[in-house]
């Protein structure tokens, strides 16, 4: 057996017991919120249940499916190389972007599965409070778990053509840790000059001023991924600088934290909740094998 054969029989073996964790963690999770009794039945129940509720993704921490996914990416994308799957377009995979602005991710698409009310929710608030007159800034925090999606939401909001067309200047950027003022204004201001401006390390007044000279008379949309930070001052700092646009400016921020949310917030926070079965399924299947791949039984079904 040549040097492919082998490697591929070494990803599938990998890719099985990925699937076999995620199986026995269904099973041992729902055995252990039963009784004795109840526990032998449901452990039994779901063993003869179709494929998709077999995973039970919704009974892991949100930490343990994004590892699981990245794993079956990392897996799938190998399997690739060896020409096992053939796909009539290209698989299509959220861009985890880092700190950065949105200009790779604009060009591409994805579907929207088990999100497609949180995003015309959130999409009408956001174009309710463009329409307002209020001068300072307004905040909207999205309050979730790790692996329920916030990011891949945001996304999708940031590039929709309503959201497009209703700010003038728009930046996304994700902390990566603490809120370091100096480190985000900078990361800001080159984004949103779209590095027109040299941001150098020592000279934070000219960068504040380059920023608010950028923001001041426009409607903006500032997107902030992953927010921990959960020190006032912190945000009290950054907060002025920002608070220069246009009526119907708008920041909003991705975070797991209700501390974060009380500090920064000046909207009510729209609560992401987790995904059912069937969707939390479909996006497994989706980033497994991609989009335009018929399902390959034998790694879809569980003995």
């Amino acid at each position: 057996m040549d040097a492919s054969s082998q490697g591929l029989k070494a990803v599938a073996h990998e890719a099985e017991e990925a699937l076999d964790e995620l199986k026995l963690n269904s099973i041992s999770k729902a055995v252990e919120t039963e009784t004795t009794t109840r526990s032998v039945k449901k452990a039994r129940y779901c063993s003869s249940l179709p494929d998709p509720y077999l995973f039970r993704l919704s009974m892991l921490d949100g930490k343990k499916l994004k590892e699981i996914l990245e794993k079956m990416e990392a897996i799938v994308s190998e399997m690739r190389q060896f020409g096992f799957f053939k796909t009539s377009q290209p698989m299509t995979v959220i861009n985890p972007l880092g700190i950065g602005h949105m200009r790779s991710a604009e060009s591409e698409s994805t579907v929207v599965i088990g999100r497609s009310d949180d995003l015309e929710k959130i999409v009408a608030t956001i174009l309710g409070q463009a329409q307002s007159e209020a001068k300072a800034v307004a905040v909207l925090p999205i309050l979730g778990e790790d692996g329920f999606g916030k990011a891949t939401l945001t996304q999708l909001i940031y590039t929709d053509v309503r959201i497009q067309s209703h700010f003038q200047v728009k930046s996304w950027v994700r902390i990566y840790d603490k809120l370091n003022i100096a480190h985000v204004t900078k990361l800001i201001t080159d984004l949103t000059t779209m590095g027109r401006v040299p941001v150098l390390m020592d000279a934070m007044d000219l960068i504040r001023q380059c920023l608010q000279a950028e923001l001041t008379g426009k409607r903006y949309l500032l997107v902030l991924i992953n927010v921990l930070n959960e020190k006032t001052d912190n945000w009290e700092q950054l907060k002025p600088v920002l608070d220069c646009g246009r009526p119907g400016s708008m920041i909003f921020v991705t975070t797991r934290s209700y501390k974060v949310v009380s500090i920064m917030g000046t909207m009510t926070e729209y609560i992401l909740k987790e995904l059912n079965d069937d969707d939390l399924w479909g996006i497994f299947r989706q980033r497994a094998f991609g989009m335009g791949v018929d399902e390959r039984p034998k790694l879809v079904e569980i003995d």
